[in-house]
């Protein structure tokens, strides 16, 4: 499928790939767009590839739209269609890529840079729109933040006419994240000098008492030793409340899968806190497009490591470097706990939702706002009740 639109004195047109060759010959291209116009690192298709592999083919058929201008690529779409049969009849679904499987999903969007963008978006829309297009739910899950592509669905769902339902909150929707200045001397600034005394004091005991080192590790043949770091430290922490690797058997292969190809693109890096034992803590962090997120985190919890903060100065070693790297912003994203000490970091409400069509569409709709929405405010209203 074909369309042609003006994009900047060009012709856009738009090509709707559906299998994995075409994929993987995309790639490259991609993988430069990403670059210059992520709005989040999860864009990257040396993350998205390997999530496809991992709990998209067989799942879903690829419904990818890229866009060209001038014989260069200038903007991407990465969705995917399944089907389902639900209330007694099938279910078209459409979803940007890295909308489920994984815990680690969402904060992907049409990729494009800031000139081409509008040109894309409509040209999206006049895709969703098209005439044969099948589908009856597009779902998309945070959002990056900034994102004009809410706005966009909702302005069509008014003249299509579709059903446009937020469900921002219903799922995790808020980050926490630091602007970041221009250099290094900026950021130790927001610190102040006691923190930084403090933390320098830390990382000095736990080279002296453990003979410990904190180090940093940009080599993708490292992300095996990491993955696994990252899963007995957690599993340690959390036990069977452990979400990421204990109740999805296919995470560790995608988790390594997925930071080796980030790695070798040079779009992530890691600290580790290291002694004679081993990896005491370990934090992987993305940054693509002027922008830094911290993925996972563990830590070692036995007191014995308590007054070193490994935790602590791990962040403050990852937003160092993305402060190097040139990156505007740090994204705490979901590893928590650390917001109050960098406690300049900003909330951020990443959005959520749908759009439905056609009666099909009007019952997913309507299920999920009860399902997401009605029932938990009920149950919420419930708990604050006071007693009989």
């Amino acid at each position: 499928m074909s369309d042609d639109a003006p994009l900047g004195g060009d012709m856009l047109q738009v090509e709707e790939i559906r299998d994995a060759a075409g994929v993987e010959a995309l790639v490259p291209a991609w993988r430069r767009l990403a670059a210059e116009a992520a709005r989040s690192p999860f864009e990257s298709p040396d993350w998205l590839v390997p999530w496809w592999r991992t709990y998209g083919a067989g799942e879903m058929e690829p419904r990818l739209l890229a866009w060209r201008a001038g014989g260069r690529l200038a903007a991407v779409a990465p969705l995917a269609r399944r089907d389902l049969r639900r209330f007694g009849r099938p279910i078209r679904e459409l979803a940007f890529w890295a909308g489920g499987g994984s815990l680690l999903s969402g904060c992907v969007d049409l990729l494009a840079v800031e000139a081409d963008r509008p040109a894309a978006l409509a040209g999206l829309g006049a895709w969703l729109q098209a005439p044969g297009n099948d589908w009856d739910v597009l779902h998309f899950l945070r959002l990056p933040y900034g994102s004009s592509s809410a706005g966009a669905l909702r302005a069509w769902a008014d003249t299509a006419p579709w059903r446009y339902l937020s469900l921002t909150g219903a799922f995790r929707s808020e980050t926490f994240t630091i602007d970041l200045p221009a250099d290094a001397a900026g950021w130790h600034g927001h610190l102040g000098p006691k923190a930084r005394h403090n933390m320098r004091r830390e990382v000095r005991l736990f080279a002296r008492e453990r003979g410990g080192t904190i180090e940093r590790v940009v080599d993708a043949a490292a992300a095996g030793e990491l993955v696994a770091a990252l899963e007995r430290l957690m599993g340690r922490h959390w036990g069977d409340e452990e979400k990421y690797f204990r109740h999805d058997p296919a995470f560790g292969g995608f988790a390594v899968e997925a930071l080796t190809a980030m790695l070798l693109s040079g779009s992530a890096y890691a600290f580790v806190a290291r002694d004679g034992g081993g990896i005491r803590a370990c934090l992987v962090n993305f940054a693509l497009g002027g922008r830094a997120v911290a993925v996972l985190i563990g830590v070692d919890r036995d007191p014995a490591f308590r007054a070193f903060s490994l935790g602590k100065n791990l962040f403050d070693a990852a937003i160092d470097e993305a402060v190097a790297r040139g990156c505007r912003s740090y994204d705490f994203l979901w590893v928590g706990g650390y917001k109050e000490t960098f406690w300049h970091a900003a909330p951020r409400r990443l959005e959520s939702g749908l759009v439905a069509r056609g009666t099909t569409g009007a019952l997913v709709a309507a299920y999920a706002a009860m399902r997401r929405l009605a029932l938990p405010r009920l149950a919420r209203a419930l708990r604050r009740r006071p007693a009989a």
